[in-house]
């Protein structure tokens, strides 16, 4: 491609993206093992337990891609996003996961999608924690979200569940029931 047919084709591009109201994407950048876009990590005690690959900020807010390390025996409460689609995708270890009614085992290299306004929750199961990416499409306020929520499960003991409710309901996260018990999953 000629240098000029790059730029009218640059121009075209960002006139597309102007009309469907969307930013553009960043340009090419690639995110290392154990780092994060800036200002996209996140501590629980003292270890980085969430980490923002992509940023909604990245790609016109149409996804985020946040890593997270979950300890065994522990997840999120039972939520429902009203505006968004959750893919996890399990990288090391493994979970249980309620999704609506259904209940699932996913372990190293399994998927799975919950749609938007189905509550759905996951317990760490075993003895190491679970490695996962989360993507959400769109990307909404996730990040807003992990950074609210860290602080809050950084915690010796029960974390505040009154205060995760109130940063959930902050952030676009409806908070429907308990967290999963590891339990009641058979291994």
């Amino acid at each position: 491609m000629t240098s000029s047919a790059a730029v009218v084709a640059a121009s075209t591009f960002s006139l597309a993206e102007a009309q469907s109201g969307r930013t553009p994407a960043a340009g090419p950048f690639a995110v290392r093992a154990g780092e994060g876009r800036p200002g996209g990590q996140w501590l629980v005690h003292g270890e980085k337990v969430f980490t923002t690959k992509v940023s909604g900020a990245d790609v016109g807010k149409t996804f985020a891609i946040i890593e997270v390390h979950t300890p065994p025996g522990l997840g999120p409460e039972l939520h429902v996003h009203p505006a968004q689609n959750e893919l996890i995708f399990v990288l090391k270890g493994s979970i249980g996961l309620q999704c609506g009614s259904d209940r699932t085992i996913l372990r190293a290299g399994d998927a799975f999608m919950a749609p938007l306004n189905v509550p759905h929750a996951y317990v760490t199961l075993g003895t190491e924690p679970a490695h996962m990416l989360h993507l959400f499409n769109p990307a909404g306020d996730m990040e807003g979200f992990f950074a609210d929520y860290a602080p809050l499960v950084s915690v010796d003991g029960e974390p505040d569940h009154q205060k995760l409710a109130e940063v959930s309901e902050k952030h676009g996260v409806k908070v429907v029931g308990p967290p999963l018990m590891a339990s009641s999953f058979a291994s």
